[in-house]
């Protein structure tokens, strides 16, 4: 069951996030507004940092990869992310985006081509997503998340 999600107009959509450690309705909302604080604080990628928020405070929470959309159209992965021993937001914020910028490197190597010509139709998609989803998962995977691909 989905117990939480941030909507603002800065952040733009609901991120949704499910408790994995029996967390009471009144805690979710308390960690949801805690991390979309620190979200709007942020410089990174919004969307990143309250999912890396959330999921550093015992939540699974949805993921897209390139990191809001960042403008690649139809390319992106989207997981449900989450870690057995949650840490401090900062180092989650650190690990999935730096996972994320790897990711987007080696689809853009894979076939030669920039992702936005993937996005626009003018290579095929598929390669490139391969190529962003075995290095996203392998990535954060050695880290000791884990990873489901959304619904």
């Amino acid at each position: 069951m989905i117990v939480g999600a941030c909507l603002t107009p800065d952040v733009g959509f609901r991120i949704p996030t499910r408790a994995l450690l029996g967390q009471t309705q009144t805690r979710a909302a308390t960690d949801a507004a805690t991390c979309e604080a620190e979200a709007l604080a942020g410089a990174e990628v919004r969307e990143l940092r309250y999912a890396a928020c959330m999921i550093a405070r015992g939540y699974a929470s949805f993921v897209d990869v390139p990191p809001g959309g960042s403008g690649y159209g139809r390319l992106s992965a989207k997981y449900e992310v989450s870690h057995a021993a949650p840490g401090a937001g900062e180092a989650v914020l650190r690990e999935l985006s730096g996972c994320a910028d790897e990711a987007v490197r080696v689809a853009r190597d894979a076939t030669g081509a920039r992702i936005l010509a993937a996005a626009t139709g003018m290579v095929g998609a598929g390669p490139l997503h391969a190529a962003l989803d075995r290095t996203f998962r392998a990535c954060l995977e050695a880290k000791g998340y884990a990873l489901a691909p959304w619904p």
